[in-house]
């Protein structure tokens, strides 16, 4: 992976997660350790994939857990979102944000 994303590689390494395959972070969602999530949009080699996950207070290294869900097209990988995360992407869309911090209200 050559993306320059500290939380997502960390997520993807301490949760055997594949990221040989990642492009580049179309949207973010940041998250904070032993609080709100990080959400991810991702372009892959062959095509979308959407990366969640969270950590306690000590990182990703300690206690953390993460998901990555592939699809075929970026409308694809933002409908395997939760809906909460989905219309926070959605809204990012519409506005060209690319990361906007979680502040656990989503």
């Amino acid at each position: 992976m050559a993306i320059d994303n500290y939380d997502l590689r960390a997520a993807c390494e301490y949760n055997n997660i594949d990221s040989s395959d990642l492009v580049d972070v179309l949207l973010e969602i940041t998250g904070e350790n032993d609080e709100a999530d990080w959400h991810w949009i991702v372009t892959t080699t062959s095509g979308f994939a959407y990366i969640s996950g969270g950590c306690d207070y000590t990182g990703w290294d300690c206690q953390s857990g993460a998901e990555r869900f592939n699809a075929a097209t970026l409308e694809d990988a933002i409908a395997l979102c939760p809906q909460d995360v989905r219309r926070v992407f959605e809204d990012m869309l519409a506005k060209g944000e690319k990361v906007r911090p979680n502040t656990g209200g989503l």
